[in-house]
């Protein structure tokens, strides 16, 4: 082994274009930012989200920018696009004082890319609370007119999720600052007049009743009942647990949002990934009574009782759910000006997701592509440049016809051959199957993915049935799947169980259960040969083929890699 340890190259001797290798970079760089963009872009084209109920009992639905405007009979008033307001990216909660003004907040939305990584992670927002412009932060708009004036002199930067309630009463405005972890409390002109304590973790949705206010507290998997009095704010009443057994087994512990349904209660409660979660009611003393029955892939986000109905927004699926209080669901909320919005927004999202998946699918392709020419391109100055081999100062003709050729097994290499293309072909079948009979593309990916992504390691299995081994004499000569051809004897022919390596080209012999090539022949004309060449087993041969960067195991490993990566990437999609 030591002999051999001499034809070995380094990977200082190894050159690289440094053109190559920018350009690579950059093409690598290319997706990542397009992986990005699009996610982002798609991102933007929100569905619906908050619901309330203004004053005059108008229906508000946020769909993204836009606010649609409905009568206490659910019939279309108007639609309001946000932008009008100065709302570069509506991202939190709105809500109405008694002269039907709104609150929200108005300006850009510039986070920069270490906020937005933090936003991903739920990490807690600890940048300036002033906004980074005079412009920015809650404002109070007369929708009538469109006319703004800031809400207070001194205004908060809120540029993660926030929710809003304002006591009709004194008109005092709270509201969760989620990812800061605390509950506000200003006056009807701005002033913020209490600070919740450290006592929250990514508080979210708040209800009032009965003269206290009922937070989901996220993080810490519960409903918090507070008093609201500006001099004890924030003090605990009670503090009660959401999460039961059903939930755990969902993976649904996460609430969002609460509301008061006649003597029920009900709470949205999230999966890990703060979405898809599930809608569980509780009665008047919160012993847990049943999930809703929503369609499975529901994403709910927000709750509202309008009248006999309760109504709940679907973010991902683009629906609105109309629930009877009793539970059960009567249909969807619609009418022509929302079916356009949501069919536009449906739209939209789709072709920046399709836009994300080509660029992950091309990225592991492009990885795929460039290992097999590096490969291929080292094999090509490895390989013998003519049909004359020379072993040890001797020159054999390969197309010596006294060469005894052993072929793979012929039955073996067409049956495997007939399942790769049914492979392919029930590949094919089903995913267009799955495009015609699935409403979502997800699954069709996720699966059509898994599925090319496999199609190469099986070709690569099926390439052992082209190589062959040739017997001259006291002379073993192997053939790869590329027609190269090296010769060796004695000891400088080694082999282990399932290969046989002559200086940098490999073949397998397959296995003693599934043997690649005829048994008998091997007994002949081969075993003779390997009996005075060197014997490796089975770790040291492949660690030997692993650092020539023989394609045998190579392949087999990087592709069962890319797979593995693409499940998880194609899994997240």
């Amino acid at each position: 082994m030591s002999a051999d340890n001499n034809e070995y190259k380094s990977l200082a001797q190894m050159q690289v274009n440094p053109f190559v290798a920018a350009a690579v970079i950059l093409v690598l760089c290319a997706f990542v930012g397009v992986y990005y963009w699009s996610t982002g872009r798609s991102a933007e084209f929100a569905g619906p989200t908050h619901m309330h109920l203004s004053p005059k009992g108008e229906l508000h639905i946020q769909v993204g920018n836009q606010l649609l405007l409905y009568d206490a009979d659910g019939s279309y008033i108007d639609q309001l696009d946000m932008g009008q307001l100065g709302i570069d990216f509506s991202m939190g909660d709105f809500a109405f004082f008694n002269n039907g003004d709104m609150l929200l907040r108005v300006g850009e939305y510039d986070l920069s890319l270490s906020e937005r990584i933090d936003s991903y992670q739920r990490k807690e927002q600890s940048d300036q609370e002033q906004p980074q412009s005079a412009g920015q932060g809650l404002t109070r708009c007369s929708i009538p007119d469109l006319v703004c004036r800031p809400f207070g002199d001194i205004r908060i930067s809120f540029n993660r999720v926030y929710h809003l309630y304002i006591d009709p009463q004194t008109e005092h405005v709270y509201v969760a600052d989620s990812s800061r972890h605390r509950l506000r409390k200003y006056n009807s002109e701005g002033t913020e007049i209490a600070l919740s304590k450290n006592a929250y973790r990514f508080p979210n949705q708040m209800f009032w009743h009965q003269d206290n206010i009922y937070v989901a507290n996220t993080n810490h998997h519960s409903i918090r009942i507070i008093k609201p009095e500006t001099n004890s704010f924030g003090s605990l009443i009670d503090q009660i647990e959401v999460t039961p057994e059903q939930a755990h087994e969902n993976n649904e512990t996460w609430p969002i949002a609460v509301v008061q349904v006649d003597d029920n209660w009900w709470v949205i409660n999230m999966e890990n990934d703060m979405s898809h979660g599930g809608v569980y009611v509780f009665d008047s003393k919160w012993d847990y009574q049943k999930r809703l029955s929503l369609p499975e892939d529901a994403d709910p986000v927000d709750l509202l009782v309008s009248g006999d109905e309760v109504l709940i927004s679907d973010y991902d699926n683009l629906r609105i759910y109309r629930v009877s209080k009793q539970g059960k669901l009567l249909g969807m909320f619609s009418d022509p000006q929302m079916d356009k919005l949501l069919s536009q927004t449906k739209s939209q999202r789709e072709f920046y997701d399709t836009v994300t998946n080509v660029s992950v699918i091309a990225f592991a392709l492009f990885i795929v592509a460039g290992i097999i020419l590096a490969l291929r391109q080292s094999g090509k100055k490895e390989s013998s440049a003519d049909d004359t081999i020379i072993v040890h100062g001797e020159d054999i003709d390969i197309n010596d016809p006294s060469i005894v050729w052993i072929e793979p097994k012929q039955s073996q290499k067409k049956w495997t051959g007939i399942g790769i293309v049914l492979f392919v072909a029930v590949m094919v079948l089903t995913t267009a199957m799955l495009a015609f009979s699935l409403s979502g593309n997800k699954e069709i990916i996720f699966f059509s993915v898994i599925m090319f992504a496999m199609l190469p390691l099986m070709l690569t299995f099926y390439t052992r049935y082209r190589c062959r081994i040739g017997v001259l004499g006291d002379v073993l000569i192997v053939q790869d799947n590329r027609k190269r051809f090296m010769a060796a004897k004695g000891e400088h022919v080694l082999y282990s169980d399932i290969y046989i390596v002559i200086d940098s080209i490999a073949i397998s012999l397959g296995t003693n259960a599934a043997s690649i090539y005829p048994k008998a022949q091997l007994i002949e004309h081969v075993y003779p040969i390997l009996n005075k060449g060197t014997e490796l087993d089975n770790r040291k041969m492949n660690s030997l083929l692993i650092y020539r960067k023989n394609s045998l195991v190579i392949l087999p490993l990087i592709y069962a890699l890319i797979i593995l990566i693409i499940f998880l990437l194609a899994w997240q999609l």
